[in-house]
């Protein structure tokens, strides 16, 4: 099958010749420390495109997903430089006006705007500047030729953060999570205000280069190692409404195309309403009890494509032919439902190159048997 078939067959649930690989997306990037080990080792000296400054996973290269045969290729909205880091250093502020700050390799969240908001000061919110034109400068062109080429999968990167996960970085975790209990009014006006945003920062998306694209994603973190962080019920009433609706605009925008969905975390329990959202591929599928792929793949593998799953706490750690024996496994787990082949994670630093590389070979070493 070629690339594109593969990944849009898997998609879709129908069979492939074997599991499609990806490689840089929503949680499957690489840290800035592994890409360049990675690419060493593959001897890729094409210079890379830097799509997001102030996170440490913000590379891409084509060169490089070619060498390791990835099947899909992304677009992605352009950063606006006011969100950008400071070259000096110190704070800066996102999107949604979250102030981040350096700390070691990463960038941590240094102020929560609207924690001590009332009703009529979340009300009041506004972002200016989602759909900013600069944001799509030449994005249409890029999608154009790379469906013109025909080889790969085209997948639009996901634009921003869920409603829980803003929620969350707006008035503070704590307090978002007793606001759900003590203040569903306040969680229901900002998922108003929330889905709006998405709308426009998405719809200008699709505008762009919608026609173009296979998948779209989209994300927002649900669960813990244990279970999700809210109940099923409290899920239903408010939240699922808004994903919901979020799916049925991008539908609308444009048709044809699949919505993949990052959720961290043991989310089993929300699965059937994840589902009935409309999301065709569920991301990362955490090596986490409750997420055996086996019985994911019994219980769900009719109604959803599964994205990640390999394990990069300790698999990718481990030596190579570790990795080779949990990969083999995790494609008979897997065997008779839809899997797309990617780290359950971003690849951190302390990931050995030559294990990134043996996650692929190993598929292909168990499918050519």
């Amino acid at each position: 099958m070629l690339a594109r078939q593969r990944y849009l067959a898997a998609v879709n649930r129908q069979p492939t010749d074997r599991p499609p690989f990806d490689l840089m997306g929503t949680a499957c990037g690489l840290t800035d420390g592994t890409f360049a080990r990675v690419k060493a080792l593959l001897g890729v000296t094409s210079p890379d495109r830097q799509f997001r400054r102030g996170q440490n996973v913000g590379r891409y290269n084509a060169e490089l997903l070619a060498a390791l045969q990835i099947d899909a290729r992304r677009v992605w909205l352009r950063q606006l430089p006011e969100t950008e880091p400071p070259a000096a250093g110190g704070r800066f502020a996102d999107d949604w006006g979250i102030e981040h700050e350096k700390c070691g390799n990463h960038f941590q969240q240094a102020s929560w705007p609207l924690r001590d908001a009332g009703l009529p000061e979340i009300e009041r919110f506004t972002v200016s500047h989602l759909s900013d034109p600069r944001r799509t400068a030449g994005l249409r062109e890029e999608a154009a030729q790379l469906r013109q080429q025909g080889a790969n999968a085209v997948i639009g990167r996901s634009a921003t953060l869920g409603f829980f996960e803003i929620g969350c970085a707006l008035r503070g975790m704590d307090q978002y999570l007793m606001d759900l209990i003590e203040s569903p009014e306040i969680v229901e006006a900002l998922n108003e205000k929330i889905l709006n945003y998405q709308m426009e920062l998405y719809g200008a998306y699709l505008d762009a280069c919608g026609e173009y694209l296979d998948v779209i994603e989209t994300g927002d973190d649900y669960g813990s190692s244990t279970g999700p962080l809210v109940s099923p019920d409290c899920f239903r009433r408010l939240l699922k409404p808004y994903r919901a609706h979020m799916n049925a605009f991008l539908r609308k925008k444009a048709p044809h195309i699949r919505i993949f969905h990052h959720t961290c975390g043991n989310v089993r329990l929300l699965l059937p309403d994840l589902i009935e959202t409309g999301i065709d591929v569920l991301n990362p599928i955490q090596p986490v009890p409750g997420m055996e792929p086996a019985l994911l793949a019994r219980e769900f593998g009719r109604d959803i494509c599964f994205h990640g799953a390999v394990d990069t706490i300790g698999t990718l750690r481990g030596s190579v032919a570790q990795v080779r024996e949990a990969v083999h496994r995790l494609c008979a787990d897997f065997a008779g439902a839809s899997w797309i082949v990617a780290p359950a994670n971003h690849l951190q630093d302390d990931i050995p190159e030559r294990n990134v590389v043996a996650l692929f070979e190993a598929v292909q070493e168990f499918h050519r048997k």
